[in-house]
């Protein structure tokens, strides 16, 4: 197991070298223009340094349909270790992935687990394909309390109704990551999630999702982060690249609800930005918040999360090179 192991992270670890380097490459002829050699020969010792570089083309899984589709591997940690390639994946719902992408996930990144956080009325009809060999769990995460809601209310004025109490009270917003995470129930979920990272060992990758990938999927990806040890910046940089995932979204959102709520900016603009990428703002508040209550992200982690010191410890012996 442990060859098999070794064998798939070298063949991603080459993919995501060749294409980082090809978006860096790119990146510096554009904007010092074909004739300095000197630009492409900085950025190319960039590369090799163990410094951080987020960018979509080195994080993204090699699926087609699935959307939001990355991981964490790659990332460099303060003590000079790195996440292992293709072990740690994120994504968006799995209801879009074709057969193609099922075998890729199976044999490219030897999956073992997926984890699904929506909510059972959120699923609908866009529940994960079964994966034979995959141990698929459900791990329901109600982020903010009118989710549930929503999902079972068919009258528009209702729906409408629920969003604005939401947007009144606090619960869509910026300081969405807060309240969820004084909810009880959220920080339990949440120690699940690391209980199940802790199970695979390392041996198999671990995919987890939510609708779009960007909230309970990009909370849980932030908190284990900071727990393997990998710069705040490097964390928040890799939170947002939903958005180059969800490019435009935010726009078409926007338009869509001006139209619908000409006299009411502020809930167009709190509609907006659920239903396109994410705000650093949302991050930022949860991350400070964890701080004035603990410190530190990574010890809200173990004091309100609930994970041990010889679990955090055994996650980055599994997850860490």
């Amino acid at each position: 197991m442990i060859e098999d192991y070794k064998k798939i992270e070298e063949n991603i670890i080459m993919k995501k070298r060749i294409t980082a380097i090809l978006a860096a490459l790119t990146i510096a002829i554009s904007a010092t223009g074909c004739g300095s050699n000197t630009a492409v020969a900085d950025t190319t010792a960039e590369i090799s340094a163990p410094e951080n570089i987020v960018i979509k083309e080195s994080q993204q899984l090699t699926t087609e349909s699935i959307i939001n589709a990355r991981e964490l591997g790659g990332y460099h940690t303060a003590d000079g270790k790195t996440i292992k390639s293709g072990i740690l994946l994120r994504t968006a719902k799995l209801s879009t992935a074709t057969e193609d992408d099922i075998a890729i996930l199976k044999n490219d990144y030897n999956l073992g687990y997926v984890i699904d956080m929506r909510v059972d009325t959120e699923i609908g009809e866009d529940a994960d394909p079964v994966i034979d060999g995959v141990e698929q769990i459900a791990l329901p995460i109600d982020i903010t309390a009118f989710l549930k809601k929503i999902y079972t209310v068919t009258d528009p004025g209702e729906r409408t109704a629920i969003l604005k109490q939401a947007f009144a009270d606090g619960e869509m917003g910026e300081y969405m990551y807060v309240n969820a995470l004084k909810q009880d129930s959220v920080r339990q979920q949440y120690k699940l999630f690391f209980d199940i990272l802790v199970k695979s060992k390392g041996e198999k990758a671990v995919l987890w999702h939510c609708s779009y990938g960007k909230d309970r999927t990009g909370l849980g990806a932030a908190l284990l982060l900071y727990v393997l040890g990998v710069d705040e910046e490097t964390i928040m940089n890799d939170y947002l690249l939903t958005n180059e995932f969800y490019e435009g979204a935010e726009d078409a959102a926007r338009e869509q609800y001006t139209a619908a709520f000409p006299d009411d900016p502020d809930f167009v603009d709190a509609l907006a930005e659920l239903s396109g990428g994410v705000k650093e703002k949302y991050l930022r508040n949860a991350v400070s918040y964890m701080k004035e209550k603990c410190g530190s992200v990574e010890a809200f982690v173990r004091e309100k999360i609930g994970v041990s010191d010889e679990d955090i410890e055994l996650l980055r012996s599994f997850y860490l090179i």
